[in-house]
């Protein structure tokens, strides 16, 4: 039987069984239009994750011990980086941080679409609350369904030889999907920050630097409040200007022990430009005017008026730099005095300002190095993260698309109808051969008693399982079949 006998003979059989062909066309194609229209579209969102290992940081507090790591792999930390994705308390820290609307299921737009559903969640929720009183489920937790819903539509998986990541959410509401992988990368982030701090000792630092901090505010205060109640800024500049005053005022101490010994005595007062200004212009013209009566002796005798009148002059200026002597004696004793309490409350001062000096020191080491492994410790043979291709709002669903799926429901629909008028056709063919065969046993006879003749024996069959069957005729091709409703 060559190609084109088959294409008649399929199409005879067609023929024959139209009204099945076309019922079961009919009846599978609109299930696939029902179906098309009804199944959910889905949208999916992407992002790719590029990751790769760093150079080596940088370090400014030196605190740093150079260590020798074994070389790792591209496709080994990749793979590490996927494990940690797809780890279980990411998952449920993703569900408990994402807003609660990504759970909630959006009603169709089609008033005949929510009222199927609506119908069949109904149906659904009686059933669930039957199993549940007879104890065949488990009652209905919402943490778990989220998180299998997250596990069902999330995928991570690594691109064959290379450094990225491809991670994609799927959902039937568009705006769902780049909200979750958002959420889902700053989650990974996070976590990938935090181990890799707490592996490079980060922590450690950050507790020392806070720690180190909260002694050094005390110590800083303990010395404030010495210095405060003290009444001292700086004790060594203190007692070096104090010093310095002592060692410029000793001509005037040794001037003011000679004037106090003979008042009368025509001497020079000697003393330094350290001295007070008021002092220095008195000296100065106190030195004139000795100066002055000296010459005068020469020439005239003591009682003359004039050396009278120097002599007052000189008496009245030396009695008032005695006062200023004085004066200038009380404020060495005070600086004396002062010199000595300082030295004596040194020690306690020098023992908080090293303390604090000390605790400064060791606070900034710390705070360095924390700030070094917080900043740098992701460029030093660790893996740094970087979002290539981030999340969008997908446009266009997944496929396939309705219109694909209706015209593959329209090819399968006639496939099936082909199909089943041809079983159809094959069915009826073997009952009636298998009647056929019956009809011709041997032992079989007519009311005579002799063997019935086949027109005969067909009649009879043909009664017997009411139905008209035609006479098989030895031929090459199909036996021309009266219209029958078997099948139909």
């Amino acid at each position: 039987m060559d190609f084109n006998e088959l294409l008649i003979q399929l199409g005879e059989t067609i023929s024959r069984r139209r009204r099945l062909f076309l019922v079961f066309f009919i009846v599978c194609f609109l299930a696939a239009i029902v179906g098309a229209y009804l199944k959910p579209q889905k949208f999916e969102s992407q992002a790719t994750i590029y990751v790769t290992l760093a150079s080596p940081r940088l370090d400014t507090s030196q605190s740093e011990e150079k260590n020798n790591l074994a070389i790792i792999q591209p496709s080994e930390f990749v793979a590490s980086q996927v494990e940690l994705m797809q780890t279980k308390s990411l998952v449920e820290e993703l569900v408990d941080t994402v807003p609660p609307w990504i759970f909630e299921r959006t009603p169709s737009s089609k008033w005949y679409i929510r009222m199927i559903v609506g119908v069949a969640d109904f149906f659904l929720r009686g059933l669930d609350t039957l199993l549940v009183k007879m104890k065949l489920i488990e009652p209905e937790n919402k943490r778990y369904e989220r998180i299998k819903l997250i596990e069902d539509n999330l995928k991570i998986f690594p691109v064959r030889k290379s450094q990225v990541i491809e991670v994609s959410f799927t959902s039937k509401n568009p705006a769902v999907p780049q909200v979750v992988l958002e959420t889902f990368i700053d989650i990974y982030r996070t976590r990938l920050a935090k181990l890799r701090s707490t592996s490079e000792g980060a922590t450690v630092y950050l507790q020392q630097a806070e720690k180190l901090s909260t002694e050094l505010a005390k110590a800083e205060q303990a010395l404030a409040d010495f210095m405060a109640e003290k009444n001292v800024f700086d004790i060594e500049a203190e007692k070096a200007q104090i010093l310095t005053r002592l060692d410029s005022f000793a001509p005037l101490i040794n001037s003011l022990k000679a004037a106090s010994k003979n008042a009368d005595r025509l001497e020079f007062t000697v003393t330094s430009f350290a001295a007070p200004p008021q002092i220095l212009e008195k000296i100065t013209t106190l030195n004139g005017l000795l100066i002055e009566r000296i010459r005068l002796a020469a020439s005239y005798t003591e009682n003359q008026r004039d050396v009278l009148r120097l002599d007052k002059q000189i008496s009245s200026l030396r009695e008032a730099l005695r006062g200023d002597f004085e004066r200038l004696s009380d404020v060495i004793e005070q600086d004396r005095a002062r010199l000595e309490y300082l030295q004596k409350i040194q020690p306690r001062y020098d023992w908080l300002s090293r303390q604090t000096r000390v605790l400064a020191a060791s606070y900034e080491t710390y705070s360095k190095a924390a700030k070094d492994r917080e900043t740098f410790f992701d460029r030093d043979n660790q893996i740094l993260t970087q979002v290539i291709d981030a999340p969008t709002v997908p446009y266009h669903p997944l496929k396939p698309s309705r219109l694909f799926l209706v015209i593959t429901g329209f090819f399968l629909s006639l496939m099936l109808a082909m199909a089943a008028a041809l079983i159809t056709e094959w069915v009826f063919r073997i009952r009636s051969l298998y009647a056929t065969s019956n009809n011709k046993m041997p032992g079989q006879s007519g009311p005579s008693g002799k063997p019935a003749s086949p027109a005969l024996q067909d009649a009879g069959t043909a009664a017997d399982d009411g139905t008209q069957t035609a006479t098989l005729r030895p031929t090459s091709k199909w036996p021309v079949h009266p219209n029958s409703s078997v099948g139909d």
